[in-house]
């Protein structure tokens, strides 16, 4: 069991390399406003999490069968009780680093997501006169400020 620890921790860090890349090309989409490749690219980053529970299940399992907690801690300390040459280690702390980093980017590619949803919310919603509760100001014709019902039917006409 402890043999497959590295080759596992090694797929791992595979996976968690592809999913990094999916991550980064989901960021430059998302900034270049091409929305209709995230599709594809949703299907690719499921996958790879997919593939990275998976590979995940199977540490804990590992961690279980020599006698450790089925859990994060319990797989570190399989690692530092079979690691002999710090192999085991440095591949943990660098697979560490690389998940941290796809945290980091999905937490922030979700952000840019939401906050290009509540724009394209609050542009149906003056186009709909529903300004909301932001109290702002519509104009008529001639230039006099007009409350937000009127700027509804204002803009219903156009």
């Amino acid at each position: 069991m402890v043999e497959q620890l590295l080759p596992l921790l090694k797929q791992q860090q595979s996976n968690a390399t592809t999913l990094l890349s999916i991550l980064e090309k989901e960021k430059e989409i998302l900034l270049n406003g091409e929305p209709e490749l995230i599709a594809k690219l949703l299907e690719e980053k499921e996958a790879a999490s997919r593939r990275m529970g998976a590979a995940h299940d199977q540490l804990l399992s590992i961690a279980e069968h020599l006698n450790q907690p089925r859990t994060d801690i319990g797989l570190v300390e399989c690692i530092k009780g079979a690691d002999k040459d710090g192999s085991l280690q440095r591949e943990w702390d660098s697979l560490i680093e690389t998940t941290a980093t796809c945290q980091k980017i999905n937490q922030a590619n979700g952000a840019t997501i939401n906050l290009k949803k509540r724009y394209a919310e609050n542009g149906l919603a003056i186009l709909r006169g529903q300004i909301g509760t932001s109290k702002a100001s519509l104009y008529s014709k001639k230039g006099v400020e007009e409350s937000g019902a009127q700027g509804a039917h204002i803009l219903h006409k156009a």
